[in-house]
């Protein structure tokens, strides 16, 4: 997720929770700067990321959204689903994982590395 990305979603996220907002925002930088990185932390991801999947299987629309970006942007990312599919979670190990952080790193430009959001309110 892209800096730009983050400052969007993760405050209209935590809106609701108003009184906890600058502990969260701690929290989170926290996590992003040292994300939990273990064999159980990624197996639950993992479970919880193909039971969306499974349940939106049964979604009209969410199929025939991604059946027309296969088709319209064929051989670009942009043709994929943007959760990946059941085959290729379940391939996901911890070493991908820490492979992609490590390259996000090397260009921060891009959302490789977090920002201190504590600061911010």
């Amino acid at each position: 997720m892209s800096k730009k990305n983050i400052e969007k979603y993760i405050p209209e996220a935590m809106r609701v929770l108003k009184e906890e907002f600058s502990d969260g925002l701690k929290y989170f930088d926290m996590l992003l700067k040292d994300p939990n990185l273990t064999p159980e932390a990624l197996q639950k991801v993992k479970t919880t990321t193909i039971g969306s999947l499974s349940s939106k299987a049964n979604d009209f629309d969410y199929v025939a959204g991604n059946e027309l970006k296969k088709l319209l942007f064929a051989g670009t990312p942009l043709g994929h689903s943007s959760l990946g599919t059941k085959e290729s979670i379940e391939k996901l190990k911890l070493i991908n994982i820490e492979e992609f952080i490590k390259i996000k790193e090397q260009f921060p430009d891009t959302g490789g590395e977090s920002e201190d959001f504590s600061s911010r309110r």
